[in-house]
């Protein structure tokens, strides 16, 4: 790769005297432009690089080149800060902890996200007061840093403001902010009051996502914590491939999760694996998503498809959906509704899809309901005026009027 510096070209090149020898320059000559660059490329480049890259910055530190490091805050990577910080924390001194508390007055929230990271790795109680201040930036490096440090530090008053915040606010928006600073935070007795309201909302499949970084799937194996895998796993799925990448659906099913849901043998685990049948064959065979898949990863989704397929033949999949469809189980009837919109021939269904807007109850399995009739060329003005009386939310009734 050509990174337009050529500092930068033989840091990243295989020959080990050009990457130390660049290295050495850039923490010698305080090449600002050259870090510029690498930050710059940073998506670009392989996480084993990054890693070889931050191992020569540190190595190329020396005592006479220390205080130079200072020179590269006003840039904030965070995929290199590491050759930043580490030095300065391994030689920490009274000079180096004054030139840090100097940066939470300054206006760079490059500088201030340094200085917070710093008071991670070497403990000053005067510094809370930014932090507590500071976990409203904008910028998230910052916001992140500050919410960590409080955590460090045994402060709880902004967690416990937060945790309140989901339980007693109506604004969606705020209740957002506040799962976003307690998964910062890391607290895992945070884990059920944010589940609570991923329920409430819907599973919204960002509140799902956020959940894994308390508690992982494996972690929830262990809890035997049932419900919650379903919930979980069936609000990541209906987004994926669309909006959750393979690389980031792929990190969240590391682990024992597919063994586990073909271990349960139950009505949910068996729809749940056919609908990821369904996605992984888009992996597979369409253009628009085979594109970005690398032949590793190809791999390990024929490896993961052929599995759950020998899976999934034990099973009349028809006779499951029917009898799910007719339940009181929301995430069943959404599963069911998912698969009969993968069908050529959805007719057999088509009663049992109408009761769906009979029956009312909730607005995202009415909707559902009426979104995959329209798409088969079964809906009509009738059903559209059932579900337009069985629908409480004002918006979703205005969006029926346009069907």
């Amino acid at each position: 790769m050509d990174s337009g510096n050529k500092t930068v070209n033989n840091l990243l090149s295989k020959d080990t005297k050009l990457q130390k020898d660049a290295a050495q320059k850039i923490i010698s000559n305080i090449d600002i432009e050259a870090f510029r660059t690498l930050e710059e490329k940073s998506e670009f480049i392989f996480n084993s690089i990054k890693k070889r890259i931050v191992s020569d910055l540190i190595l190329s530190t020396t005592n006479e080149n220390l205080y130079n490091l200072f020179e590269f805050t006003e840039i904030f990577s965070d995929d290199f800060k590491d050759f930043i910080l580490t030095p300065l924390v391994n030689f920490h001194s009274e000079d180096i902890k004054n030139k840090f508390l100097s940066y939470l007055n300054e206006k760079s929230d490059h500088k201030k996200t340094y200085s917070i990271l710093y008071f991670t790795k070497i403990k000053n109680d005067s510094v809370i007061p930014y932090a507590k201040k500071f976990v409203n930036s904008e910028f998230e490096p910052l916001r992140t840093a500050s919410i960590k440090l409080l955590s460090l530090y045994g402060i709880k008053d902004e967690y416990i403001k937060n945790i309140d915040i989901i339980k007693s606010s109506n604004d969606d928006y705020e209740k957002m902010k506040s799962v976003e600073f307690l998964v910062s935070y890391g607290d895992n007795n945070a884990f059920d009051v944010i589940y609570d309201y991923f329920i409430k909302s819907g599973y919204n499949s960002y509140i799902a996502v956020n959940l894994l970084f308390l508690k992982n799937f494996d972690t929830l194996i262990k809890e035997n914590s049932e419900d919650k895998i379903y919930s979980i796993f069936f609000s990541i799925l209906t987004s994926f491939p669309d909006e959750i990448s393979y690389s980031d659906f792929n990190f969240y099913m590391e682990g024992k999760l597919t063994d586990y849901l073909i271990s349960l043998e139950s009505d949910t685990s068996v729809l749940i694996l056919s609908v990821l049948i369904n996605k992984l064959k888009m992996l597979m065979y369409e253009d628009a998503y085979s594109i970005d898949i690398s032949k590793d990863e190809a791999s390990r989704i024929s490896f993961l498809y052929n599995k759950i397929s020998a899976y999934i033949e034990c099973f009349d999949i028809d006779s499951i959906i029917e009898a799910s469809i007719n339940s009181d189980n929301k995430i069943l009837i959404l599963l069911s509704v998912e698969l009969i919109r993968e069908k050529r021939n959805p007719e057999k269904f088509k009663p049992s899809v109408k009761t769906l807007l009979q029956k009312g109850g909730d607005d995202e399995v009415i909707i559902s309901a009426v979104s995959l009739l329209k798409q088969k060329n079964m809906l009509c003005k009738e059903d559209i005026d059932c579900a337009t009386l069985k629908i409480k939310n004002e918006t979703l009734k205005e969006q029926l009027k346009l069907i």
